[in-house]
């Protein structure tokens, strides 16, 4: 009875305190994302700009960073890295050797990262400090359905209600339709009328596309190097020039353009689902 009386005495006070409160770990990690057109090597641009004003900021004591994913691979989780992505790791001299807290340098950030060309969103956020409610971010909003130009337009209007609310920052969303793709249309009859099919075409672009498989070169002592044929570099370079790879039919090679509509559309640049349905993370971190 005593032990019961101890107890209820004590957790009431508790009750409404923060139990976990944030702390000046001195690792910061921020996470960004450059438009989806982006070639490797303005991503790299952009980041050694990023880091350049971050390595500035007095206390910064050592910067790591990641960019994009490996191709082909499949991401789980918190997956979803593009080859637009990066993400920097900060870590800065202990408190006592700095006049500002890790809070008020990342607002710093925030404002440098704002007006950085290049950098279309971005988190910033303190390493460790708190638990947090997903590995994507303390405040994840998940958004699922058939049609992701339904979540495009959904997302924008969660983006609209969150932005400016107290005690959020960074509030952004995993992906905008703005990755440029080719689709082809074929005229599944005139392909057949020429001999070919909807099976033939595709293994044509991937071909063009991606180059086939030719073999190995088997070297003495080393593993064999797999040795692919594809198309010269710059040949399929141009918006346009799908149309003109070669497809073989019985009379002899047609353009792809003589078989099929070639046009130009905008995609996710990552494909993200939950119980087989396409889903839009709409992200903040509490300050």
């Amino acid at each position: 009875g005593g032990f019961l009386v101890g107890t209820m005495r004590i957790v009431p006070g508790l009750i409404g305190n923060e139990l976990m409160p944030p702390m000046d770990t001195g690792i910061a990690t921020i996470s960004l994302d450059t438009p989806s057109h982006y070639r490797p090597e303005r991503v790299e641009q952009v980041l050694t700009r990023v880091e350049e004003r971050i390595g500035a900021t007095p206390g910064v004591e050592r910067i790591s960073a990641v960019v994009g994913s490996e191709p082909g691979k499949v991401s789980f989780g918190a997956g979803g890295a593009t080859a637009q992505t990066a993400e920097l790791q900060v870590e800065l001299v202990p408190r006592t050797e700095r006049d500002a807290s890790i809070w008020a340098i990342q607002d710093r950030w925030r404002t440098a990262l704002r007006e950085m060309e290049g950098v279309r969103t971005f988190t910033v956020s303190e390493y460790g400090a708190t638990p947090i409610s997903t590995t994507k971010a303390p405040l994840d909003i998940i958004l699922s359905g058939p049609d992701p130009a339904v979540l495009h337009r959904l997302g924008n209007r969660v983006l609209e209600r969150l932005e400016g609310q107290p005690g959020l920052v960074d509030v952004t969303r995993s992906w905008y339709p703005a990755k440029p793709e080719q689709q082809v249309r074929l005229d599944a009859e005139l392909a057949r009328l020429y001999g070919t099919s909807t099976e033939a075409v595709g293994a044509t672009l991937q071909a063009a596309v991606d180059g086939v498989p030719a073999g190995a070169l088997d070297l003495e002592g080393f593993l064999d190097i797999p040795v692919t044929v594809a198309y010269r570099e710059g040949d399929l370079a141009g918006p346009g020039t799908l149309g003109a790879v070669p497809v073989a039919t019985d009379h002899g090679f047609l353009p792809l353009r003589a078989l099929a509509k070639v046009s130009e559309a905008r995609a996710p640049p990552v494909i993200t689902r939950e119980d087989l349905r396409a889903t839009l993370d709409v992200t903040a971190v509490n300050r």
